[in-house]
């Protein structure tokens, strides 16, 4: 199984170690736009030669349109909110279930439609949902978030878009135990 984190410069051995320690196959250290020119080829080959897990790289994309060294990066994600155009660079969207605004009565704004999974499906971009966004809810909003979540999973199966549960942290301690995040996604499916 995948893990998704943050990482900042100087964390990236903390964080192998973690995962490798949770059961997980592979794991992307998620790095800023600001730190993009820090992170080079040799880091990563130097990662992924120290661990039994799979390191890979990959980027926030927070400005629309830039490209990213391919060969460095293996995942672009973007924050993905109904109002966000998917940009062929991306390779996942991730945080889609996390607008503030209120639910209608009837629907929900689970922050994904119709015309953005069509994107995906079309363009192979993984959907990612956060545990901690769960995580760090009060009751009240993790229900919403949760009512979201599901119905975001339902879509992303109709429309053949893959997704993927992941911790989206940044402390090493927040990382869930691979076995319960895919238990907690079978419970959602």
């Amino acid at each position: 199984m995948r893990e998704y984190v943050f990482c900042k410069l100087g964390q990236e051995k903390e964080f192998i170690a973690r995962a490798q320690a949770l059961n997980y196959t592979e794991i992307v250290l998620i790095f800023s736009e600001k730190d993009v020119f820090s992170v080079n080829i040799k880091l990563k080959k130097k990662l992924g030669e120290l661990s039994l897990v799979n390191v890979l790289f990959g980027v926030l994309a927070e400005t629309e349109n830039k490209q990213f060294n391919k060969a460095l990066f293996d995942e672009i994600l973007q924050l993905g909110t109904s109002k966000s155009l998917v940009s062929k660079h991306i390779t996942c969207l991730f945080d889609n279930e996390n607008e503030e605004e209120k639910d209608f009565i009837h629907q929900r704004r689970s922050g994904l439609n119709h015309i953005v999974l069509t994107l995906c499906a079309e363009k192979k971009i993984k959907v990612l949902f956060s545990y901690a966004a769960l995580q760090e809810a009060n009751d009240l909003r993790r229900a919403q978030v949760l009512g979201r979540i599901k119905l975001n999973l339902s879509l992303c199966k109709k429309y053949g878009v893959e997704y993927s549960f992941a911790s989206f942290t940044s402390k090493k301690e927040k990382i869930r135990d691979a076995k319960d995040v895919a238990a907690f996604l079978r419970l959602l499916e």
